[in-house]
């Protein structure tokens, strides 16, 4: 990890911290980026071994736009995780009109998650980004993304 993933990685820590010995937090939006082989994987891992290592595995939610990349991390889509609709939806009541299996699967998930990766965040769309922020507020939301040069 360079040096800038490290930094990152002592942030969300402390946040970590914070949130254990319920201190007072405030919400952190992270963006990692960086060309491929740059270390984003392993900050990925030391990430999960951070929050497995307290005993809070259960608070991170390891997803990604792909169903490749989510299985690279060990984690699933944003689509499927959140309950977000394939396409974009043409009205606005889109989460009421979810079948009871998504509402419980997006409830389930989100309920105690203290910590939300999104690998790939470039393919996330901007109606994409604003679905999720309409089905719930995550304390904790990091980007993991590749760098195009």
């Amino acid at each position: 990890m360079n040096t800038e993933q490290k930094r990152a990685l002592d942030i969300i820590r402390a946040q970590l911290h914070r949130r254990i010995h319920n201190q007072p937090f405030s919400q952190l939006l992270m963006v990692i980026c960086g060309e491929g082989g740059t270390g984003k994987s392993a900050l990925i891992d030391e990430i999960t071994r951070t929050y497995a290592s307290a005993g809070c595995s259960s608070r991170l939610a390891k997803t990604a736009m792909s169903g490749v990349a989510a299985s690279i991390i060990g984690g699933s889509t944003l689509h499927s995780w959140a309950g977000l609709p394939s396409r974009t939806p043409h009205s606005d009541n889109w989460m009421s009109s979810s079948s009871r299996e998504v509402k419980a699967r997006r409830r389930s998930n989100m309920i105690g998650t203290w910590l939300l990766g999104v690998d790939e965040a470039s393919m996330m769309t901007a109606e994409q980004l604003a679905m999720l922020s309409e089905v719930d507020r995550i304390t904790v939301c990091i980007l993991w993304d590749n760098l195009m040069t």
